[in-house]
């Protein structure tokens, strides 16, 4: 089973699941309570990151199906 790191974000605890890419662009997939979040992702060379909300459906669908083939395929490192 993969150990997942926690992270604050907005006041509040999520898990990490993972990063990937879609098309040359980050996404952070987190959990809390069982519910899964995926935002577009940046991190800085200072080790901050910043999380953005995923506002166009069309790039919502392609990184929910990336997030999905990379679960069902066990593909996190």
């Amino acid at each position: 089973m993969k150990k997942l790191r926690s992270l604050m974000m907005d006041g509040e605890e999520f898990l990490v699941i993972g990063v990937f890419d879609v098309d040359d662009q980050d996404y952070i997939a987190l959990v809390k309570d069982q519910n899964i979040y995926l935002y577009r992702y940046l991190e800085h060379d200072d080790g901050t990151f910043e999380a953005f909300d995923i506002e166009d459906d069309q790039e919502f669908q392609n990184v929910v199906e990336e997030f999905e083939y990379i679960e069902n395929n066990q593909l996190w490192d």
